[in-house]
């Protein structure tokens, strides 16, 4: 992050899910390769449209102001001046959250899974049940990152576990669908 100091574990608040530029904007190119990858392995182990609504789903997923509540207000001095805090988006999701990070990252997490398992609730006449499922992931997702400043593990334990329940939402949206 330009200008700030590195959190516990000297992880940065985006790293991992690409850099932050010194006018503020964010780079994320991890998140084009991986959701590329993640939809072609979902295409080739289980379904061409899951695949495909997975691939869509995790780029929208990906999209903005992930790196703002890594830290659950452990690095918010650091952040103060960061130009992401004007972005419409951050500014509707701390408002929702009450200015607490552990309600912004829930959101941002169930935000952005929702639209691939709606789309796949709709596109293969999945159980509607399959719509509480972000809310899970939300949740879990949450826990994953407080593991972050809990673990010597730091920031790698995050992200494999996230990448685990990623694998689970997929699973459980191709088990969602009838026959």
């Amino acid at each position: 992050m330009a200008g700030g100091s590195a959190g516990l574990h000297g992880v940065q608040p985006d790293q991992g899910r690409g850099n932050v530029e010194p006018d503020g904007s964010a780079s994320r190119p991890g998140v084009y390769y991986v959701s590329a990858v993640l939809g072609a392995l979902t295409a080739a182990i289980l379904d061409l449209l899951l695949g495909a609504v997975v691939a869509l789903g995790f780029l929208i997923w990906g999209a903005p102001g992930w790196g703002l509540w890594f830290d659950r207000h452990r690095d918010n001095d650091a952040q103060h001046h960061d130009p992401r805090c004007d972005d419409l988006f951050v500014q509707l999701v701390e408002l929702a959250a009450f200015g607490s990070d552990y309600l912004a990252l829930f959101f941002r997490l169930v935000f952005f899974a929702f639209p691939a398992v709606t789309a796949w609730v709709v596109l293969a006449d999945a159980s509607a049940l399959l719509a509480l499922a972000p809310f899970v992931f939300g949740l879990l997702g949450v826990g994953a990152y407080e593991l972050r400043w809990r673990t010597p593990w730091g920031n790698t334990l995050s992200e494999l576990l996230i990448g685990a329940l990623w694998w689970a939402l997929v699973l459980s949206m191709a088990l969602a669908v009838p026959g």
